[in-house]
């Protein structure tokens, strides 16, 4: 049996380099640099989480992680999109700063990535 990195490594990578890939793909989306709560995204920008999952999957499965690509990508989709949407709804109804609920819904989203990676690595469904 190979080894592998410990799960965590594994979860931390995972998540910075598609945190990394997302922005990536946000910077060569959006023409100017100047982005705003009045910025309109360009319809290509839709598909930037999802990238995030894709690049995600992607490491986890290259260290040795059996996890599964339909159902990270199915709840990945909801998740990520699901958490955009409260992202929205909580700054537009309450006076949250926007710096706190980003880093909140990032948790959120860390802490599922965490869940999926650990259920797989000890090879739970």
């Amino acid at each position: 049996m190979t080894r592998r990195l410990p799960l965590v490594v594994i979860w931390a990578m995972a998540c910075v380099v598609a945190i990394a890939a997302a922005l990536g793909a946000l910077i060569v989306m959006i023409p100017d640099g100047a982005i705003t709560y009045a910025t309109e995204l360009p319809a290509t920008t839709y598909t930037t989480p999802m990238i995030a999952v894709i690049v995600f999957w992607g490491i986890v499965r290259a260290c040795g992680v059996p996890l599964e690509p339909m159902r990270t990508f199915v709840l990945g989709a909801l998740a990520v999109y699901a958490v955009l949407y409260l992202v929205g709804r909580i700054m537009a109804v309450t006076g949250f700063s926007p710096l706190l609920v980003w880093v909140l819904n990032l948790l959120v989203l860390l802490a599922l990535a965490w869940w999926a990676v650990a259920a797989a690595g000890r090879g739970r469904p």
